[in-house]
């Protein structure tokens, strides 16, 4: 109980609705982008992507999910798709950024007098190895004896669309964690809050579904309910998102208080300020 209330105070002090909003924008802004990075990547790593197409149409509509194929099938460059996967990563990296500068805060990393260039390209190159390191678990769990008669018995399930959620949630929360910090994380340090924020996500998309199946905004809003609603679910999401992260960095903090000083380094008044506050 403690803990949660450590971690419930941590968010609500260094974790803003404009964080949360935010991220719920360029959450919203990737997809599309990030989609089109993946299956670029997996053309270069001569991975078959086409069976991702009936995956993407449950979610995208047929124009969108051609022309995500388009890009894995096409066997010439273009100065349009150069252009495209430049765009693709710069709107990516905008929200690595962004998400960098909460996780310092949580985890209170002082602020670097580091450049904001630097900053910027440091934030394209965790794009890139998060991309690069969904492509290779992907290629890596293709290869895993017995896998495809796993999932087709699960797919049989009426929750197996929940579960595919909360495995891409899991391994997808993980990378983030991982990689978004200014500080180096093992897999133990930020597992507490992926598993935590993945329940809460299939969580809120059940109630979002189970509630619209019920109440219809279409009266309220019309065709601008299903953007309305997206929103709100985007909202909702960045701020589990957000708390798992709190949760995580709750957990660094106590793991790094057992040990004594961290690194021999301490703590500058700031910081033990702010953890002060924190514990209180």
């Amino acid at each position: 109980m403690q803990f949660i209330r450590r971690t419930w105070k941590l968010f609500r002090y260094e974790v803003s609705s404009s964080d949360t909003t935010s991220l719920s924008y360029y959450l919203l802004l990737s997809v599309v982008p990030s989609l089109t990075l993946v299956l670029t990547m997996f053309s270069f790593f001569k991975i078959d992507a086409l069976p991702l197409e009936d995956f993407l149409l449950q979610y995208f509509t047929d124009d969108v999910t051609s022309r995500l194929i388009s890009f894995v099938v096409e066997r010439h460059v273009s100065y349009i798709s150069i252009f495209t996967i430049i765009m693709s990563i710069m709107i990516s990296s905008r929200g690595f950024f962004k998400m960098n500068q909460v996780a310092n805060r949580l985890y209170l990393i002082d602020k670097e007098t580091t450049l904001y260039i630097r900053k910027r390209f440091n934030s394209i190159g965790n794009t890139l190895l998060f991309l690069v390191s969904i492509v290779f678990l992907i290629f890596f769990i293709g290869f895993i004896p017995g896998l495809g008669i796993v999932l087709s018995s699960i797919s049989s399930l009426p929750c197996a669309k929940y579960f595919y959620i909360f495995f891409l949630g899991v391994i997808l929360l993980l990378l983030i964690n991982l990689i978004v910090p200014s500080i180096r994380l093992k897999i133990r340090d930020v597992i507490i809050g992926s598993l935590f924020s993945s329940v809460g996500i299939v969580a809120l998309l059940y109630i979002y579904e189970l509630f619209f199946n019920l109440a219809s905004y279409t009266n309220l809003y019309g065709p601008l309910a299903s953007v309305a609603a997206m929103l709100i679910v985007l909202n909702w999401m960045s701020n589990l998102i957000y708390f798992g992260m709190s949760m995580n960095a709750c957990i660094y903090q106590m793991n790094k208080d057992k040990g004594g000083a961290w690194n021999g380094q301490k703590e500058d008044e700031n910081c033990k300020c702010r953890n002060k506050k924190i514990r209180n």
